[in-house]
């Protein structure tokens, strides 16, 4: 790489580097959503390691096992399920399936 160039962003978010990683986000400004969450990078991706997207207008979250996963845009991430539903979001397959109401 040219000196001087910066290093083109992480492909997926789980081949980042240290760099790539977010603070947790303890409030709910930009829009975080408490411990465990982060805002999404500049190209729609998380930071390494958070891999659950989070859509804040419908408060669903989504896995890499959800088959919306990939076309999903995410509003914020959560390092896992757990964090996502402490912070009150719904997994969307079970919304989906009519089990998380």
């Amino acid at each position: 790489m040219p000196a001087g160039e910066d290093a083109a962003p992480s492909a997926t978010l789980f081949d980042g580097t240290d760099d790539d990683k977010a603070a947790d986000r303890g409030t709910h400004e930009d829009p975080g959503f408490g411990d465990g969450s982060a805002a999404p990078g500049a190209d729609g991706l998380g930071p390494r390691g958070w891999d659950v997207k989070g859509n804040t207008r419908s408060m669903l979250f989504h896995t890499p096992k959800s088959p919306s996963y990939g076309r999903t845009k995410p509003e914020v991430w959560f390092r896992d399920a757990a964090a996502a539903e402490a912070a009150g979001f719904t997994d969307a397959r079970n919304r989906r399936d009519g089990k998380g109401q």
